[in-house]
């Protein structure tokens, strides 16, 4: 029976109230305080409402804010050209000589973004996803293929991260005499995605010859998971469709992350599972979203004061509002940069994995929590490291190599590895924990009145778990 309306859940709601009252008055008396040091912390700026300063601590949403109406007029523009290239110019064909043509187009209009954002630096990313192509070519279908594409592209975020893009006097010298433009964005700050799509084209065109398919995954799928389950034909597998993958403009940034076979598919035929009206309704959540936010931090300075040494101060209840603020603007700064640029793509017709598909103070386990978080990147390592590693049969060993992998992944750097090794061992803890719990001789557990509320309390300490360490991932998410 729901209880939506109980007494109990009354008193529920009653706490949350008061909890948040209580944290946004904490937050606003903080913030205020720091209005009137003179000066004022540099990272409080002059915003647009009401004639107040503006958090502006956190690069990624100076970056969102600068570019918003750019994004939000651009992209859509290049999507509807997009469309009457494919609908009215080569009539909605999908002969192979239409095929070639769009996928043309994507590959000029991604070459041209890349240049934008990296300037003559877009020649390193050009050159290692050839040279990932050549070795994926040469050797598919092979034991050898899965260990070499692994180590190529592995070697080439390590060295990528100890050169510094490999910006060195000889490389810029013949780099500059080419073009002088530098660029907006360093291209090894991009790499890190651009590395998941290489080993995406290699591993899918492996199993293709490998005759590894995944059918076993396909039944009760959406339309985008029979698409990365379906291997395409060879002639798929080409260089310019591979490019354009690679370099697709609306997921190059930040994602979410589309694996080869999906976007080989709803290149040749677009999604039909969101409508227009769907992806229109989107676009208002996101913009809604970040007014939202917007509002928020010309009142609320808390992320700013976290993100630098005033944190260290606070005690008890002051480091757990301050924890639970910076985890909550950090899961909407990346909800809004994950959702718009989704939006943006499904607008041309390509679909991908939906991220923060749960709200991270409503996650109730360890595992919920990261598959939630970034789940395009779990569907990645799903695919590509947990099935191949084994699977459910051996996860309490495959998750310690998917772990130190995501924390290299993410930069090279000791924190990073201890990060890693930290979510390695919570995992193997709930692992153990709930294996145990769901055995039979608990089974009578399961239906006692207090059951759900252990469930609860357990819930909410992993929340205050994420909470107390939100502070602390300054270094993390701003890296």
């Amino acid at each position: 029976m729901a209880r939506w309306a109980s007494a109990e859940f009354c008193v529920y709601y009653a706490v949350l109230v008061a909890w948040n009252i209580v944290a946004f008055t904490w937050g606003y008396r903080q913030s205020e305080a720091l209005t009137q040091q003179r000066p004022p912390p540099r990272w409080l700026r002059d915003g647009w409402l009401f004639g107040r300063f503006k958090d502006s601590s956190d690069l990624q949403w100076r970056m969102v804010c600068s570019y918003m109406p750019l994004l939000l007029l651009g992209f859509p523009a290049w999507a509807g050209l997009c469309w009457v290239w494919r609908n009215v110019v080569l009539g909605g064909s999908n002969s192979p000589k239409a095929q070639t043509a769009r996928t043309l187009v994507y590959v000029a209009s991604g070459l041209g973004f890349i240049f934008y954002l990296h300037g003559v630096h877009a020649a390193w990313p050009v050159v290692i996803a050839v040279l990932n192509y050549a070795l994926a070519r040469i050797l598919g279908g092979t034991c050898v293929c899965a260990p070499a594409v692994w180590t190529f592209n592995v070697a080439m975020l390590v060295t990528c991260d100890l050169y510094h893009g490999f910006h060195n006097p000889l490389a810029e010298a013949l780099l500059h005499s080419v073009s002088k433009y530098e660029g907006m964005l360093r291209w090894e700050v991009s790499f890190n995605l651009i590395m998941l799509r290489l080993i995406s084209f290699g591993m899918d065109y492996h199993r293709m010859l490998s005759n590894q398919h995944g059918n076993e995954r396909i039944a009760a799928r959406s339309e985008y998971f029979r698409a990365q389950e379906t291997e395409r034909p060879a002639s798929d597998y080409n260089l310019l469709l591979y490019i354009a993958y690679v370099f697709y403009p609306p997921l190059y940034i930040a994602g979410p992350l589309v694996s080869f076979n999906a976007f080989a598919a709803q290149s040749n035929r677009p999604q039909t599972t969101h409508s227009l009206g769907e992806i229109f309704r989107g676009f208002v959540r996101v913009i809604l979203y970040f007014l939202g936010v917007e509002i928020v931090l010309h009142f609320e300075y808390v992320y700013g004061i976290t993100q630098s040494d005033v944190w260290k101060t606070h005690r008890g209840g002051e480091l757990l509002f301050g924890g639970m603020f910076t985890l909550n603007f950090m899961y909407m700064k990346f909800l809004i940069i994950w959702r718009l640029f989704r939006m943006l793509a499904l607008l041309d017709g390509v679909d991908s994995p939906e991220n923060m598909t749960r709200c991270v103070n409503n996650n109730f386990t360890f595992t919920g929590f990261w598959r939630s978080w970034h789940g395009s990147l779990n569907e990645w390592i799903v695919r590509y490291m947990y099935l191949p590693l084994g699977g459910r049969k051996y996860q309490v060993f495959s998750i310690w190599f998917i772990f130190v992998f995501i924390g290299i992944w993410h930069d090279l750097m000791w924190r990073w590895v201890a990060w890693a090794l930290i979510n390695c061992l919570f995992f193997t803890l709930e692992i153990a924990i709930t294996s145990e719990f769901r055995s039979s001789k608990y089974a009578h557990w399961h239906a006692k009145w207090y059951w759900r509320h252990i469930i609860c309390v357990c819930g909410s300490l992993n929340v205050i778990l994420l909470v107390y360490v939100a502070p602390p991932l300054r270094e993390f998410t701003q890296a």
